[in-house]
């Protein structure tokens, strides 16, 4: 877990960008970034930052003045990085020569569709943004503001851009004891959000609600360091979010731990991506607890957030395949592979009770040593949910600060599932 935190942690959320002063350029506006390195795949940083959207306005939100578009139409304005490592438009804009204050709203990447501004606070707000259902094409969505009046005493302005989503994986899973074979092939979220309404205000605050990681009523929630990210998930929670992996990850007697994703966005491409999802931040459903905070099979439905394995279980001693079962478990089983290659998986579940902030990341680590969860949701009555191993599983979530990789709190370290009080093989071996 630390090595994870330690991978990541040089992935600033603070990433900062300067509006060139102006003295040497006829007063242009113009951003440059403090360094350039080789780029990342998903995750948005100054290394890979080629381009980003501007918003401008006349006008200062800070002394209660009413904003005007400062660009054409009231559109955003692409500033492209070039050779001299400056960001320029293609059309200049310049700043006003009477000293007066501008205002900048940014995003990127470039390419994200339907935002616009609202110009009271020179923020960014985006309805309905969806997460991309192919891991290997979620994005990253970073935003900034400030501004300036181009004083010749004053110093440049800089923009610093943070995070708006939530990054989330399984870093490793382990099995101790030996007599279990487990092959995984995937990982789903289920019964989440994969969608919701957007708003960025920068250091501009919703309201006086305190909403430091924390849903207010009326449904937003605002990063845990008071930037203003604010989300408001949208619809049904009930959607998923699976990734199927090009090779399964094995535990037996020789490997009793095994990366499962690495949480580093340079390996997010193509058909090895292994890395992160990009999610929308929210509350994580915990129906599944009864009034004394354990399962309660009965309520193990009623709208309960999961993560799931698409697992293949081998009893080692006699060699039988415990997991997807002959029967019942179809509708959630996958086929990988043709003729005598040919592996059938099925999906085991546990219930989860997490909070994913804007601008944090949450690293799942899941210990099958005692349990393998329940039969995923979607199999039949008769087994769906039903315990796999008739034990207890052991999962732990931690939640680290996106910007340099510290923890922030253990939101969750129990142990989930239905305990039979023993350790003993349930198929009496």
């Amino acid at each position: 877990m630390g090595v994870a935190a330690m991978a990541l942690s040089s992935c600033s959320q603070e990433e900062l960008v300067k509006v060139n002063n102006g003295k040497n350029d006829d007063n242009a506006i113009s951003f440059r970034v403090r360094s350039y390195k080789p780029a990342r795949a998903m995750e948005f940083s100054t290394y890979n930052l080629d381009d980003f959207m501007v918003f401008g306005f006349k006008g200062s939100p800070d002394d209660g003045d009413e904003l005007i578009s400062y660009f054409d139409g009231g559109l955003p304005v692409k500033f492209s990085r070039g050779n001299d490592l400056l960001f320029t438009s293609a059309t200049p804009y310049y700043y006003p020569v009477d000293g007066s204050w501008l205002y900048f709203a940014a995003y990127a990447p470039s390419t994200l569709t339907g935002v616009e501004s609202f110009g009271t606070l020179g923020g960014i707000k985006i309805d309905g943004f969806t997460v991309d259902p192919d891991i290997t094409k979620q994005i990253d969505i970073i935003c900034a503001n400030g501004g300036s009046n181009l004083e010749p005493d004053e110093p440049d302005q800089e923009l610093t851009f943070t995070h708006a989503l939530t990054k989330v994986f399984v870093s490793e899973v382990a099995n101790t004891d030996t007599r279990y074979k487990y092959e995984i092939i995937g990982v789903k979220f289920g019964n989440i959000h994969n969608s919701g309404d957007y708003e960025y205000r920068g250091d501009k605050a919703f309201d006086d609600v305190i909403r430091n990681g924390v849903f207010a009523e009326d449904g937003f929630i605002q990063d845990f360091t008071g930037n203003g990210h604010f989300w408001k998930p949208a619809g049904e929670q009930n959607g998923e979010m699976t990734y199927i992996f090009a090779e399964p990850v094995v535990l037996d007697k020789t490997t009793t731990r095994a990366d499962v994703m690495s949480g580093d966005d340079t390996e997010a491409t193509g058909e090895e991506a292994n890395g992160a999802f990009m999610l929308i931040p929210q509350q994580l459903s915990a129906a599944f607890l009864n009034d004394e905070g354990t399962i309660d099979s009965a309520s193990f439905t009623a709208g309960m957030s999961y993560i799931a394995f698409l697992v293949r279980i081998t009893y080692l001693p006699t060699g039988e395949v415990i997991y997807p079962y002959a029967e019942g478990v179809e509708a959630i089983s996958k086929t990988i592979g043709e003729g005598d290659d040919a592996i059938t998986y099925a999906w085991a579940a546990f219930p989860v009770s997490s909070l994913w902030v804007p601008g944090s990341y949450i690293d799942y680590f899941v210990d099958f040593s005692k349990g393998a969860g329940f039969v995923a949701p979607g199999a039949s009555e008769d087994f769906e949910f039903k315990p796999i191993l008739g034990r207890e599983i052991k999962f732990t979530e931690e939640v680290f600060s996106w910007d340099d990789g510290t923890l922030i709190t253990v939101d969750q370290n129990n142990q989930l599932g239905v305990d039979s009080g023993e350790d003993e093989d349930p198929f009496g071996e």
